[in-house]
This record gives structure tokens, sequence and C-alpha cells, in this order.
């Protein structure tokens, strides 16, 4: 039985590792698409595509003076590309400042509009219909990564609770699930400094999007995974204290009427210590064969 035990739990502790594996990814990717995070990365990384791709310097620059006629009696101007499809909505206040200005908002809307668009695809069925899978920068997808990471949650806690009752020492699992948690962390801590080492640009570009919250949630992770280990000291403490106290509260039970010696106390308290080495070293004593 204490081998099927021990099976049992080494294979929930390995699916506990990827599953704290998946529940860092997943927490990493709807961090990092976060508006906040998006907004400025894609800027930057739109302004070239949009610029040469769309050739939208040029497009402007031929519509500018028509731009500003129209903005003499209108706040806001709509810029459509008949090529692309693509619509941007430019203040009037941004055209009034020059080409320059038009075009940074010109990006800036288009990046909101990517990322806020309401793909009517499923998650996985939007790789087949979209030529370049702007949704993977989208709301969308944060809150798919956000669905996922409780899902994940949910399969850790299932399997430290599967855990809790397979293995023998109750206050060993503190050390187990936060060095399993710390160790799937470690991959993560580094992970935009590997990514730099790659020749495509759009690529790291892209990764660095997904993976910008990288750093910050690793560390969480590990220092979560640090304060799992404190707690397993701690119960370690409290259960040697709780025996001590227990050894002391059996002598004052007996010190009205037979009082205990210096040598009896030592007694009981090796007595305490070789129970627990036995327990710990898991020896059993086999019958004798005659």
């Amino acid at each position: 039985m204490g081998f099927v035990r021990s099976s049992f739990f080494v294979i929930a502790s390995v699916l506990l590792f990827f599953s704290f594996l998946a529940l860092n990814t997943f927490w990493i990717l709807d961090s990092s698409l976060e508006y906040d995070n998006v907004h400025p990365a894609l800027v930057s990384a739109a302004n070239d595509f949009i610029k040469e791709e769309l050739n939208l310097i040029d497009k402007i620059g031929d519509n500018f003076m028509f731009m500003k006629l129209y903005c003499q009696n209108n706040s806001d101007f709509v810029f459509s590309d008949p090529e692309t499809g693509f619509v941007f909505e430019i203040s009037c206040d941004s055209i009034n400042k020059g080409v320059e200005e038009v075009i940074n908002e010109g990006i800036s809307d288009f990046v909101d509009k990517v990322y806020y668009k309401d793909y009517e695809c499923s998650f996985l069925n939007c790789f087949k219909e979209a030529d370049v899978p702007f949704f993977l920068v989208s709301e969308k997808a944060k809150n798919y990564w956000h669905k996922n990471s409780y899902f994940a949650l949910i399969i850790s806690v299932f399997l430290i609770l599967l855990m809790f009752f397979l293995i023998e020492k109750k206050t060993s699992l503190p050390f187990v699930v936060g060095g399993l948690m710390m160790l799937s962390a470690l991959p993560f801590v580094k992970l935009n400094s590997f990514l730099s080492y790659s020749s495509n640009k759009a690529a790291i570009v892209f990764f660095k999007i997904f993976f910008s919250e990288s750093g910050r949630i690793s560390l969480k992770t590990l220092f979560i995974g640090l304060g799992a280990i404190a707690f397993g000291i701690f119960l370690k403490f409290f259960v040697i204290g709780f025996k001590i106290s227990d050894i002391f509260s059996r002598l004052s039970k007996n010190s009205g009427e037979n009082p205990v010696s210096k040598e009896e106390v030592k007694d009981l308290v090796k007595e305490e210590v070789s129970k627990s080495k036995e327990q710990s070293s898991g020896k059993k004593q086999k019958p004798s064969s005659n």
C-alpha cells in the first residue's frame, strides 16, 4: 500500500508542476495583454507596418489640404483606405498640428480598433480566418488567457488536495508545493533576455508584448513558493513545540503527588525524540524468525 501511495504521489507532483507551469504562462499572458501594456508597445510595432505597408504618409499627404478644409466646419475627419479596408478617425486638432501628428493619432486609433475589435470567431478559429492575427494582441485574447488561468488554478488546487491525502507526513506538503511552484517560475525569470537573441525582429516585438510581464509574475510566483516553504517550517516547529508542551503537561499532572526528577524528564524527552526518529525514518521492526 505504501508503494502505491508513493507512486500516485509522484505522479500527482509531476502533474502539479506542469499545472503550475501552465498557470504561470496563462497568468503572464493575461497580465501582459492589459491595454496599458499593449497600447504603447503595439503603437511602436505598428508604426513601421502602417507607414511602409499601408504607405500612410503619402496617402495622408495627398489628402492633407482637403482634410484641413474639411476641419474648418467639423471636429473629426474619417480617413479610409480602400485598398486595405482600414478606417482611421482623426481629430481636427491633430490635423491642424501637421502631418506627423495625424500619423501618430492614426496609428493610435488603429491600435485601439485592433485591441477592442469584436472578433466574432472563436479563439482557435480566428487563426484560420485572419490573414494577420491581430486578435492575438486584443482584449479577446486577454480574456481567453484569463479564463484559462482560472482553470489551471482549479486544477492546481485539486492536485494539492489529492497530494495532501496521499502524503504520509502532512507537514512536508508545503515544502513540496513551494519547491514545485518556485521551479515552475524559473523558466520565465529571464525570458525576455533570451528572446533578444532571435534574428526575427517581428517575432521579438510580438513575443515581448506577450511576455512583457514575465519578470514581475515569475518573481511573484517565487515569493509565493517561498511563503509556502516558510509555512512548512512554521508547521515543523509547531509540531515540535506541541510535543514538548505535551511532555511538560504530562509531568505537571504528576508533580503534585509524585515529584519528578531531572532524570525522568530526560528519559521522557529521549522517548519522544526516539519516537520522532522512528516515524521519520519509516523503519519497522521485522518479526524474528526461529
